[in-house]
């Protein structure tokens, strides 16, 4: 008797094994699929965000030779801006003719009895001509860009090491007995070029937008204050402002913008960048979705597999069961 029941614990110590086997294996296919592969211009390259370069000692800027590698925001801010003013402001005939003539006496008198007169009757020395807007200047371009920092592989790489280089782009390195040097370009140069002035930052935002010779002008982060096992933080939000070195012209934006490096939608015809990004993301979404379609294959066949084999283990014991009772029965064990 204490046979049987040793042979039917093993029976179902087998089945069991077989089926948490089947799980295991399930679970561990399923899980790698969904591990992120680690942020690169090689694996994501349209979903990362760069700053690359040297400081003003020449110094390259970033963790990695490749620079400050960050995930693309979900949006950010570019702006820019042109002043105007009116050619005559207050568009007044005798104000332009007196402007013309050096301030003449007589004009400007004039001009006080135009306004007198203005003020009874309604009518005025004003002329429309004269109000023509004309162009004073144009502001450089502007970004402001939100990152959100999270730890997927290492805390102290994925968030504390960037959030640190990002705020290092905007002090000043200090040489001489504490004299400090500009984070930022000069204007003069020097003979001896180990004087000179080396900073430049280029910023690149996945494969369309290319800003070379940037200026940051202001880090903020806000880090969240819960830690990983080494007491590094493990995710922080980070708004970076920067400006261009100089006024943009069109010529200037468009090359920013890789426009003059790809043909557009002309004549119902995609080129350049366009087809590439297309052909890229076409690629990748039907490898990700034949891998997730075997990797489910495979553990539903690992489940029904073990499932299987518990069943056809467990089978037989409901008859040895019977059998046994009938056993017992017939000794007259009841």
């Amino acid at each position: 008797m204490s046979g049987f029941i040793k042979g039917v614990s093993n029976l179902a110590s087998t089945a069991a094994g077989d089926l948490s086997s089947g799980i295991s294996q399930a679970k561990s296919l399923l899980s790698s699929a969904f591990v992120p592969p680690a942020l690169s211009q090689t694996n994501f390259p349209n979903y990362i965000a760069k700053f690359s370069g040297t400081d003003a000692n020449g110094n390259k800027i970033g963790p990695t030779k490749n620079g400050i590698i960050l995930p693309m925001p979900e949006q950010f801010d570019i702006q820019t801006s042109s002043e105007f003013q009116p050619l005559f402001p207050g568009a007044s005939i005798f104000t332009a003719i007196s402007n013309l003539a050096g301030g003449h006496a007589a004009l400007q008198t004039g001009e006080k009895l135009a306004s007198g007169a203005q003020a009874l009757t309604g009518y005025s020395s004003q002329n429309i001509n004269l109000s023509k807007m004309i162009w004073l200047s144009t502001s450089p371009l502007t970004l402001t860009i939100p990152f959100q920092l999270n730890a997927l592989y290492s805390a102290k790489d994925d968030v504390i090491v960037p959030v640190q280089q990002l705020l290092a782009l905007t002090l000043p390195t200090t040489y001489g007995g504490g004299m400090m040097r500009a984070p930022g370009p000069d204007l003069i140069t020097s003979k001896n070029k180990s004087y000179n002035s080396k900073y430049k930052i280029n910023l690149s935002l996945g494969r369309t937008v290319k800003f070379t010779n940037i200026i940051i002008l202001n880090v903020s982060a806000q880090l969240d204050t819960i830690n990983d096992a080494k007491g590094h933080y493990i995710s922080a939000a980070v708004h970076v402002s920067l400006c261009t070195d100089r006024i943009y012209s069109v010529t200037d934006l468009e090359k920013a913008f890789s426009l003059q490096a790809q043909s557009t939608y002309a004549g119902g015809k995609k080129g350049g960048l366009v087809a590439q990004g297309e052909s890229y993301i076409a690629h990748k979404a039907n490898g990700v979705e034949n891998f997730v379609s075997n990797t489910a294959r495979s553990a539903e066949n690992l489940v029904s597999n073990g499932a299987t084999n518990a069943i056809n283990t467990f089978s037989p014991i409901p008859n040895a069961a019977s059998a046994a009772s009938n056993v017992l029965k017939s000794i007259g064990v009841t």
